[in-house]
């Protein structure tokens, strides 16, 4: 193998352990929602014993998604205010949810979050409010010791002008679980790509890239290097070289197929 090859191949497992680096990030690190972290506080351990307390009536028959949401929940809404600015956009209510499993069939949640504006006077111009999705477990936890532990954000909010809000944290629907804590977080802005995002968006095109340098190379090792023979010239014996080039190129198609079959 030529310095070249291996050199190229060499680039080529560079490439591919990069793409899966870039896919294994570290679990350690807390999920960023947003470029600035805003605001940051824990439900009181009262309203802790609020949520799982909870118990929502069952829906009626027939009952669709937007009454759902709209039905009965327990509420816990931020003693102090946040100043947001337009220029800040867009704004993201995340939760981090720890607790215990203890349903059979695993855990199962419902939680709203966003804010509750207030006017000029300080008055609350009313809540508005978005579903949080994501925030189940399976039965005995995601690691088999009935721990749960999630993080979701709701949807992003802009807002027109600046003012001072209220985050707002809902409980729809609470089933096979017992809360321990909940952490609220206020994020604002688009958040800034890791240098794993990037290389993880850039991975169709690594992978390309690899599958091409790979199938190059071993393209070129099994192609036979001997070249076909020249035209017969005139001369002396020139009359007999009809069947020997013939031969000759036969046992040439025999060499090919048995490069190609091995």
């Amino acid at each position: 193998m030529s310095r070249r090859a291996a050199a190229a191949r060499a680039f080529a497992l560079a490439l591919v352990a990069a793409v899966a680096l870039a896919s294994c990030g570290k679990r350690g690190d807390p999920e960023r929602f947003g470029r600035d972290l805003e605001m940051r506080a824990s439900i009181p351990a009262h309203a802790i014993k609020r949520f799982n307390a909870f118990a929502p009536k069952p829906p009626k028959p027939g009952t669709s998604g937007i009454d759902l949401l709209l039905s009965e929940t327990e509420t816990w809404r931020s003693s102090t205010p946040l100043r947001v600015r337009a220029d800040a956009n867009p704004y993201v209510v995340a939760i981090r949810v720890a607790g215990q499993v203890t349903g059979e069939d695993g855990a199962v949640t419902l939680w709203l979050a966003g804010y509750d504006r207030l006017d000029k006077h300080g008055d609350s111009s009313g809540t508005m409010t978005k579903p949080i999705a994501g925030l189940n477990a399976p039965k005995g936890g995601a690691n088999g010791d009935g721990r749960f532990e999630r993080a979701g954000a709701s949807g992003p909010v802009s807002f027109r002008e600046d003012g001072d809000v209220h985050p707002v944290v809902e409980i729809q629907r609470r089933s096979g679980l017992t809360i321990e804590r909940v952490d609220v977080e206020v994020w604002s802005g688009l958040p800034n790509p890791t240098w794993r995002e990037m290389l993880f968006g850039w991975q169709g095109a690594l992978v390309g890239v690899v599958m091409l340098v790979l199938w190059w190379f071993g393209f070129r090792g099994r192609w036979p290097r001997t070249s076909l023979p020249g035209p017969p010239q005139g001369g002396p014996g020139a009359a007999g070289a009809g069947p020997r080039l013939a031969a000759r190129v036969s046992a040439y198609e025999l060499c090919i197929d048995a490069r190609c079959l091995a």
